[in-house]
C-alpha cells in the first residue's frame, strides 16, 4: 500500500466497517467494549482517523474479525514500510495478509465473481486468500484490481 494517504485510510475503514456490518455490534456497543466514543469509532470505520493498532486489533476482535487480516492495511495507513528484502516466508505471509485485508475492504466479493479474469478457479483464489497458494504477479495483479486496488501499491510489501 502507498505511505501515508487517503486510499490506505480508506482501505483500513472499509475492512473494519465489513467486519462491523456482518457482525451483531453496533458502533455503540463495540464503543464501549473498547472503551472509546462512539463517535471515534464511527470516523474510524468511515476512513476518517487512522486507530492505533491496539484500537485497530479491539475493534477487528470485538466484530469478530481477525486482526491479522488488517494489521498490512494498518501499516499501510501508518505509512510503514518495510525492508526490501524480506525472507520468501515472510513476504509471503505478508502478500497474504494484504490480500486478505483487500479482500474485507471490498466487502468479501463473491469468489467467482473475483475469478473472472483472472485465469483461477473460485477454489483456487479461496487458496491464494487462505495463504495456500501464490499465483504469478501478473494473476495477482489483475485480483488486486479485482478487489478495487492499486496493483502497483501493494507491490513490494
Amino acid at each position: 500500500m502507498p505511505t501515508t494517504g487517503t486510499l490506505p485510510r480508506r482501505k483500513l475503514g472499509q475492512a473494519l466497517s465489513h467486519l462491523q456490518r456482518t457482525s451483531s455490534v453496533t458502533v455503540s456497543e463495540a464503543a464501549e467494549q473498547a472503551d472509546l466514543s462512539p463517535s471515534y469509532v464511527s470516523r474510524i470505520l468511515a476512513g476518517d482517523r487512522i486507530p492505533t493498532w491496539p484500537v485497530a486489533h479491539t475493534l477487528a476482535t470485538i466484530f469478530g474479525g481477525r486482526p491479522a487480516e488488517l494489521r498490512t492495511l494498518w501499516e499501510a495507513a501508518q505509512g510503514i514500510a518495510h525492508p526490501s528484502r524480506q525472507t520468501v516466508d515472510g513476504a509471503a505471509q505478508r502478500l497474504h495478509a494484504a490480500l486478505r485485508g483487500l479482500y474485507l475492504a471490498a466487502a468479501c466479493p463473491d469468489l467467482h465473481a473475483l475469478a473472472q479474469s483472472t485465469g483461477l478457479t473460485p477454489h483456487e483464489v479461496r487458496g491464494v486468500l487462505d495463504g495456500e497458494h501464490i499465483p504469478d504477479w501478473a494473476t495477482t495483479s489483475v485480483l488486486i484490481s479485482r478487489l478495487a486496488a492499486q496493483p502497483a501499491t501493494l507491490r513490494g510489501r
